[in-house]
């Protein structure tokens, strides 16, 4: 017994040491600034996606600038200087701003944000006469009523109303500008009232009514005829009314998270809606995507994220005009993996964007031949054995994720993708050598448009001398490989930013770092072979580095660095 447990618990702390290893060599500081890039949608961005949340980033930043102004501080910089368009206000645990508010007349954005106490009849009087007011958000708050003064503001062409808790909504009918309103997360609205308030907005393009706890659509939705978009994600209900296809202008319709959608009924109920271009069930937990799906064909969009296929039908090659297709797996244990790609896929040749990452996909070989307007493709985290040589004829590619797989050679044509600005080539740190890379080919040196350039968890000896070539780089990372050295003409990158040489064989660094006059971050953790002690001068000599690691290495001692 003592000797089964001995064996049990020195099987757990081997466990313990390779997965703690594979987190500290998995983890990188190096900002990746291209990882998330926007999807080749046709489809407009609503005002919450275009105004608010650029605004509300762009605040973000400015709180970290300017450390934690005060709600009274912000308001007097937006009055002294007028060229501030945007105001938020969060985290307020007072009734009233009091007459702080007047005047400030210039301010387009509004975003209230977790002020509970707040009296919103107060503050809609308050910012009645702001007339070039064109979205407001009132979000996060858990308000009970919004007051009829709400009609005031004719002028706005947003509201945002997330996260609250109203059980009714006054009339709307005077605000004819506005064109979106999100009642997200708002549980106690009644599906009714959502439909009779948004049937008064002539102009509405835009409905968001998600994670409403809606368990039935009533068939008095046709009234919307109006919306042009429909977010009826994370709710409760198993069918679409047959009338939503009398909304006529319905082009882009989001239905992610529904759990207990059915499927079958869906799609016969959307082949009658041939206005439909963008369709969305990511995350609905299906098993299996229903052959039905080949009857929409006119989407131009398709988001399949998350659910549970182990294949794709071969309708799908049916959707001759799509332009966007993702069916990425959620990285979870348990969840279900495509292990084999439909030959109907290929026919799609319109695509511009293609996610098919987090399976147990082998082969890809061959699907790309027809896909010349491809811009976007993500094959990350599969099991494919060979890269795939036709990949080449996607030639207005600039987004290119074959990480995390199982090849260990890579093209020379692969340096014809001359639009090509993303290459993430990322080995799997937990498959044996044979599985990766060990070289990069010259031809990549021929990629003049690069940015961003990842090859971590490889083989890599050396890194091509002509990378030099490559003028328009600002982030290299070239994490856990086997290189002793870097080549002195890497120096030449005038552009360069982030540099990630982390986990490496590293003897010493290229001569002239100070030519690096963009670099702001450097990873040279994990080279013990290297001597600081003579790289301090050329470390040094980098007068625009921000951020330098250095640990888990031989530092013996300190120098000034001045």
């Amino acid at each position: 017994m003592l000797r089964t447990v001995g064996v049990f618990s020195l099987w757990m702390m081997f466990c313990i040491c390779v997965f703690s290893c594979a987190s500290i060599f998995a983890q990188d500081t190096i900002i990746d600034p291209y990882r998330i890039t926007k999807p080749f949608r046709k489809q407009e961005l609503t005002p919450w996606d275009s105004i608010a949340a650029v605004a509300y980033q762009k605040h973000l930043k400015e709180i970290d600038s300017l450390q934690l102004l005060t709600i009274k501080e912000r308001i007097q910089n937006a009055r002294t200087d007028t060229s501030i368009k945007t105001l938020v206000i969060d985290r307020c645990q007072v009734q009233s701003i009091g007459n702080e508010l007047n005047g400030l007349t210039q301010i387009e954005t509004l975003i209230v944000n977790r002020c509970p106490k707040l009296e919103l009849d107060l503050l809609l009087n308050q910012i009645s006469d702001w007339k070039n007011l064109q979205f407001l958000e009132l979000s996060q708050s858990k308000f009970k009523k919004l007051p009829e003064s709400i009609q005031r503001l004719t002028q706005l062409e947003g509201l945002q109303l997330k996260d609250n808790a109203f059980s009714d909504l006054p009339p709307l009918e005077k605000l004819r500008k506005l064109n979106y309103l999100g009642l997200s997360i708002n549980p106690y609205l009644s599906e009714n009232i959502i439909i009779d308030r948004s049937a008064e907005l002539e102009s509405l393009k835009s409905l968001d009514i998600s994670y409403c706890q809606i368990l039935n659509i009533p068939s008095e939705i046709a009234k919307l005829k109006q919306i042009d978009e429909l977010n009826l994600g994370a709710n409760a209900f198993q069918v679409l009314p047959a009338s939503i296809t009398e909304m006529s202008k319905l082009r882009v319709l989001n239905l992610h998270d529904n759990k207990l959608l059915n499927q079958d009924a869906l799609f016969e109920t959307l082949k009658s809606a041939p206005q439909l271009r963008v369709l969305d069930v990511s995350n609905c937990r299906f098993k299996e995507l229903n052959n039905k799906i080949g009857l929409l064909t006119n989407l131009e969009s398709l988001d399949l994220r998350g659910n549970d296929f182990t294949e794709l039908p071969s309708a799908i090659g049916k959707l001759k005009n799509l332009t966007y297709l993702n069916f990425s797996a959620l990285l979870m244990p348990g969840n279900e993996r495509i292990f084999q790609l439909p030959p109907s896929i290929k026919s799609l040749s319109k695509l511009m964007y293609l996610d098919a990452s987090g399976h147990f996909i082998k082969s890809v070989e061959g699907f790309f031949k027809k896909m010349s307007d491809l811009k976007y493709l993500n094959l990350s985290v599969n099991k494919i054995e060979k890269f795939p040589k036709d990949v080449v004829m996607a030639s207005k590619l600039n987004y290119l994720n074959m990480g995390l797989n199982a090849y260990s050679e890579i093209p020379d044509n692969l340096g014809t993708l001359a639009s090509l600005d993303t290459l993430i080539l990322d080995g799997n740190f937990f498959l044996p050598a044979t599985f990766k890379v060990k070289q990069l080919p010259e031809s990549i040196c021929d990629l003049k448009g690069l940015k961003y350039i990842s090859v971590n968890d490889q083989v890599l000896e050396s890194i091509p001398e002509k990378i030099s070539a490559l003028k328009e780089l600002e982030c290299i990372s070239l994490r856990d490989n086997l290189l002793n050295s870097l080549p002195n003409s890497i120096t030449s990158l005038k552009k360069l930013k982030y540099l990630n040489v982390k986990a490496n064989e590293l003897n010493s660094l290229p001569k002239n770092l100070g030519k690096l006059e963009s670099l702001i971050e450097l990873n040279i953790s994990f080279n013990p072979a290297i001597d600081f002690n003579k790289e301090i001068p050329n470390l040094a000599s980098v007068k625009s580095l921000q951020k330098l690691d250095i640990s888990y290495n031989k530092v013996q001692k300190y120098r000034d660095w001045e």
